[in-house]
């Protein structure tokens, strides 16, 4: 009995340990729905995954630079800089210090740095869905707008976020908060949807001159640049209305789009992100 059990362990160990290593192996990233080919296959460590930092930190559109003889990198993308050294978790970003949880790691001549800090510090929204062994990196105007506010968010930090116009308290829990802000060049509002305390689902709505259909592909357009090619296009424009399911499996979001005529020659346009 006491071999069967020893038996069994290490069968257990060792079958553990290849499917850990063979999940790793097969870990991919898509931004904006395209997947990133890689030369040296990204991997997990510390619950982190690692990706090889030139290829993601150019796929962001920023500038990389490698300094052999200190082992350090800088990072830049627009008004933000980032300086590191391999195998240290102190990390300089605008010149202030910070520490990560994963240091950056040198892999089969390669930089690697943790996928959702490079994404993040750069404006990217970043989703791991581990049945998919995906990451998922949305960049964009609309995504940078949306990527503070998730499910549950509390009204005091939603607060903090908005410039705030109203708030109707519904009692029990429940509300709804307006704020001002601005897609697409146009001037906005935030409607967000508050139950149990939490945020449950955001709007965000504006007006545009000119025809219904056209702007409805127009901004679908836009949303699908940003929200990538495995989006589902339900339904072909109908009643004014495009409406996309994200893959729930991955993401547990759903983004829908519509535009109505209103008075005045103008279109109605909302951009709803409801939290599955």
């Amino acid at each position: 009995m006491k071999g069967i059990l020893i038996f069994l362990f290490t069968f257990f160990i060792v079958f553990g340990l290849s499917s850990i290593t063979q999940a790793a192996d097969n870990i991919k990233v898509q931004i904006n729905g395209s997947l990133v080919n890689f030369d040296t296959q990204p991997f997990a460590e510390g619950g982190r995954v690692l990706v090889p930092l030139r290829g993601v930190a150019e796929e962001l559109g920023a500038e990389v630079n490698w300094y052999p003889a200190t082992n350090g990198i800088t990072i830049k993308n627009g008004m933000k800089y980032i300086h590191f050294k391999l195998n240290s978790k102190l990390v300089l970003i605008n010149g202030e210090e910070t520490i990560i949880d994963v240091a950056p790691a040198a892999k089969n001549g390669r930089a690697f740095l943790p996928l959702r800090f490079i994404g993040e510090q750069f404006g990217s929204e970043v989703k791991w869905s581990p049945k998919e062994q995906t990451a998922y990196i949305f960049k964009g105007e609309l995504t940078t707008l949306l990527k503070p506010f998730y499910k549950g968010m509390p009204l005091n930090k939603i607060d903090k976020l908005v410039e705030k116009i109203d708030y109707w308290d519904l009692a029990y829990g429940e509300g709804s908060l307006t704020a001002k802000t601005k897609v697409y060049g146009k001037d906005a509002l935030f409607l967000f949807y508050i139950k149990d305390h939490g945020l449950k689902n955001l709007q965000i709505a504006f007006e545009d001159s000119g025809d219904s259909l056209e702007l409805g592909k127009y901004y679908s357009e836009k949303m699908k640049a940003e929200l990538g090619a495995y989006i589902l296009n339900k339904e072909t424009y109908y009643d004014f209305t495009s409406e996309w399911n994200q893959y729930s499996k991955a993401l547990a979001t759903r983004y829908n789009l519509n535009t109505q005529k209103a008075e005045e020659g103008k279109v109605s346009v909302t951009i709803n992100k409801v939290f599955e």
